[in-house]
């Protein structure tokens, strides 16, 4: 708060010519409003699961529903899995009015609702060093079974942390993640790291969630740093070197990504 009004850090640094690590005001918006990086993603030929947003009382019936059952529900905006739990799954109308119901009472705000996608699910750790390196690493998240044995990556399992981050042992899914995530950093203009997270469909064709721009950083939890821990063994004291290192030299030397990276995950 500065007088009494909600400020931006980046921002605020900026204007006071602070040095400062991650993305500006605009592309952070991506990161606390799922439907805009969903439609601003989709403008740009990224496949993103199918969506439709929902207040409450605005669907009368199954039939005014735009996408057909299973659905998956959750806040706009809400982050760390807030508001995501057995029930954001959903398959008659009346699991859809009380949830959509349950997050404007507990949130305040509209419900995202998803094509239910019942395959695996990626996240994507990304971070610039200060030669302008891209690094990746890409792991597969495994949430425990509920007992309608659906694997939902709620709330309350990464409040608990028993969920399991491996390495994802198909290299053309790999691949295929990785290009995704590159593809979702250039298409919103990110800047210095980001957190992408992917699903796969029952097919198993990949598509993007919803990009973290302000990751967590939490020694031996947190999907960022074990993100790159588990799939290129660098350590935390590396990632927090490569983040320090990247903000203190931005001012001097403009991002360039290796033509490497890009001639191999930039492109179909």
């Amino acid at each position: 708060m500065e007088n009494g009004q909600d400020i931006w850090l980046s921002e605020y640094f900026e204007n006071h010519a602070v040095a400062y690590t991650g993305s500006q005001k605009n592309v952070i918006m991506f990161d606390s409003d799922k439907v805009l990086a969903k439609r601003h993603l989709q403008k740009k030929g990224i496949s993103t699961a199918l969506f439709f947003t929902a207040q409450e009382n605005e669907f009368r019936r199954d039939d005014d529903l735009p996408l057909k059952y299973p659905l998956f529900l959750k806040p706009i905006s809400a982050a760390n899995s807030n508001g995501v739990d057995n029930d954001s799954y959903v398959s008659s109308f009346t699991d859809f009015e009380r949830k959509v119901s349950a997050i404007k009472n507990t949130f305040n705000q509209a419900t995202l609702v998803e094509e239910y996608m019942g395959g695996a699910e990626y996240t994507v750790a990304m971070l610039t060093t200060k030669s302008g390196e891209l690094l990746v690493s890409a792991v597969e998240v495994v949430p425990p079974r509920s007992n309608e044995r659906r694997q939902i990556l709620c709330k309350d399992t990464k409040k608990e942390n028993i969920e399991v981050l491996r390495k994802i042992t198909d290299q053309q899914i790999h691949h295929e993640v990785r290009r995704i995530a590159f593809e979702v950093f250039i298409g919103i203009e990110a800047e210095g790291f980001a957190r992408v997270d992917i699903k796969s469909n029952e097919s198993g064709k990949c598509f993007f969630m919803e990009v973290n721009l302000v990751p967590g950083m939490t020694l031996g939890s947190s999907y960022f740093p074990e993100a790159f821990r588990v799939d290129s063994e660098l350590s935390y004291d590396q990632v927090v070197s490569h983040i320090i290192d990247y903000c203190l030299s931005k001012d001097i030397k403009a991002m360039q990504y290796t033509a490497d990276f890009y001639f191999e995950y930039g492109q179909d």
